[in-house]
């Protein structure tokens, strides 16, 4: 199993101000609330692989990514 530190060396300080990082708390809480769900529930592969593409897609931050 994965194991998860409080590190945050590779954040640069300031980058997030306390009401985005409050934010992206509950995002991530909420995300991983609804991955259980998924784990726990009874689907086939194409629909559970679909249901996490779909999360996967909706858990990219808006914004970062620049287009050439």
């Amino acid at each position: 199993m994965t194991e998860f530190t409080n590190s945050v060396d590779s954040i640069p300080v300031g980058s997030l101000t306390p009401a985005q990082a409050s934010a992206d708390a509950a995002d991530l809480q909420t995300a991983i609330g609804e991955l259980a769900g998924l784990v726990a529930g009874s689907r086939g592969l194409p629909e559970l692989l679909s249901e996490v593409a779909a999360f996967a897609v909706d858990a990219i931050p808006t914004g970062t990514l620049s287009h050439n």
